[in-house]
């Protein structure tokens, strides 16, 4: 699934992909993204879910994973009293792996054909344009992206 990806992104530059495919399992051994979902436990889950609410609801009618976030109401103090930047972006990866190890293959199963792709709405309902452009929020989506 990622060969491809660093291919297109290389532009099909076989040295330049091998050097970001190593660099990026040398950052998942270090991480511990192989065994983040039986090692990692996130206890603050119902407190950040109610500071940032964001989730799969289902699939879309090609079998894509439907994902979600309510940009609009975030409550960023409610969000770093319940956790850190820290955890906050291990439970990003986490959220990830799933999606690749769980979502996927069941979608791909229950579409009976390979699913690699969600379908996003961010809704900034609420969300106001000074909001995407502060520093906070600046340092928050950088981290997180």
């Amino acid at each position: 699934m990622f060969l491809l990806r660093f291919l297109r992104f290389k532009k099909f530059d076989a040295n330049d992909t091998f050097i970001m495919l190593n660099n990026f399992l040398d950052w998942r051994k270090a991480e511990g993204i192989d065994t983040i979902l039986t090692d990692w436990e996130f206890p603050e889950k119902d407190a950040v879910m109610k500071a940032y609410p964001k989730g799969f609801f289902g699939t879309t009618k090609q079998g894509r994973p439907f994902w979600v976030e309510n940009l609009g109401v975030i409550d960023a103090k409610g969000l770093f009293e319940a956790s850190d930047m820290e955890r906050l972006k291990r439970r990003h990866y986490c959220l990830y792996e799933e999606m690749i190890k769980l979502r996927f293959p069941a979608c791909s199963l229950e579409y009976g054909r390979q699913i690699s792709r969600t379908f996003s709405i961010l809704d900034l309902k609420g969300m106001p344009w000074s909001a995407l452009w502060n520093d906070k929020s600046k340092k928050i989506l950088n981290e997180m992206s």
